[in-house]
């Protein structure tokens, strides 16, 4: 199985996220290939015209790196608008998607077999990226996928309790519970083998 990780608009900090986040995939799925995709920094205003041709390179590699075992992709913020757009411009071959805090509007959802959103009450930035006009971004990372498709459930980090509850943008990566939820995503991807 491959995990591939895809970082959100700035690439320092998105990388630095993942990165974390990718620590404890690798220790919680240790028979899984983890890596991250990177596409390099984004301004708020580049992503509106990159994003097609960033999707488009994302296709590409997936197909040239295509293996035989399931593709599994774990988004945050813009990474899940650029899934999405791979998906739906180019049908890229992809079993699962994990969304967290997505810059994506709340209708919208990748055509694969499963979808996951992590979204959070707090979490401002998206509620903002929903004013670009005439583009897939929104406020999904807040208030979850609100659409009729059913191969999309939603997760509000806010409600859920413990270590693992959090509220902004990037907090999930906060070193406090950054590693219970590479457990988390560990135990939903593996869930997900039964309907791959």
């Amino acid at each position: 199985m491959k995990v591939r990780m895809i970082h959100g608009i700035h690439s320092k900090e998105g990388n630095h996220n993942m990165t974390r986040l990718l620590t404890y995939l690798q220790e919680a799925m240790p028979g899984a290939k983890v890596e991250l995709w990177e596409y390099g920094f984004l301004g708020f205003w580049q992503a509106r015209w990159r994003n097609t041709r960033i999707a488009r390179q994302l296709d590409l590699d997936c197909r040239i790196q295509r293996e035989r075992e399931p593709e599994i992709w774990i988004t945050h913020s813009n990474g899940a608008a650029i899934a999405y757009l791979a998906v739906k411009n180019h049908g890229t071959p992809v079993n699962m998607i994990i969304n967290i805090n997505p810059a994506l509007d709340r209708w919208l959802t990748p055509g694969v077999r499963r979808v996951e959103v992590i979204h959070s009450d707090q979490d401002r930035w998206v509620d903002l990226s929903q004013w670009l006009p005439f583009h897939v971004w929104g406020d999904q990372g807040k208030v979850g996928y609100k659409g009729k498709m059913e191969n999309t459930i939603s997760h509000n980090a806010s409600k859920i309790g413990g270590r693992m509850a959090y509220g902004g943008h990037c907090e999930l990566f906060d070193s406090v519970r950054v590693k219970d939820w590479a457990y988390f995503f560990a135990n939903r991807i593996d869930e997900s083998r039964l309907v791959l």
